[in-house]
C-alpha cells in the first residue's frame, strides 16, 4: 500500500465555536482500495441554542489524479469535540499511478455548514 503522511495540523478554534473544521492527516492507497485519516470538529444547536450531541455530520473525502479517482464516505458524531476518523476509499475509475494528486476533504454539520481540507500529495515508489 502506498502512503502520503501529510502534517498534523494545530487545534483552532474554540470549543464554543460551531463552526465545522477538517483537516487532513494522511491518506493512503492501492489498486483497489484506500484509507484516508482525517481530524475534525463539528457541533450542532437546537433551536433553543443548546448543544446537541446526538446529532450526525458526513465526512466526504475524494482522492483525484489524472489518472484516477477514489472516494468515500462517513458519518461522525457532531459532539463539538475534536476526534479522528478513518474513511474507507473505493475506486471510482482509472488506474493508480505513483505521482502527484489531490486530497480533498470536506465536512456537512447536521446545520447544513461545511468545512474542507485540500492538500496536494505525491505518491513515491517504496525502495527496499
Amino acid at each position: 500500500m502506498s502512503m502520503a503522511a501529510l502534517a498534523a495540523p494545530a487545534q483552532a478554534g474554540e470549543k464554543g465555536d460551531d463552526d465545522p473544521k477538517i483537516y487532513n492527516l494522511s491518506v493512503s492507497v492501492n489498486r483497489h482500495d484506500g484509507e484516508a485519516k482525517v481530524k475534525y470538529r463539528c457541533d450542532t444547536e437546537d433551536k433553543k441554542g443548546k448543544h446537541d450531541k446526538d446529532k450526525y455530520g458526513e465526512i466526504k473525502v475524494v482522492l483525484k489524479s489524472d489518472d484516477y479517482k477514489y472516494s468515500g464516505s462517513k458519518w461522525v458524531k457532531c459532539d463539538g469535540d475534536w476526534d479522528t476518523a478513518k474513511v474507507d476509499l473505493e475506486k471510482d475509475w482509472g488506474k493508480f499511478k505513483y505521482g502527484k494528486a489531490t486530497l480533498k476533504s470536506t465536512i456537512t454539520d447536521p446545520d447544513g455548514d461545511e468545512a474542507e481540507d485540500k492538500d496536494h500529495v505525491k505518491f513515491k515508489k517504496d525502495h527496499h
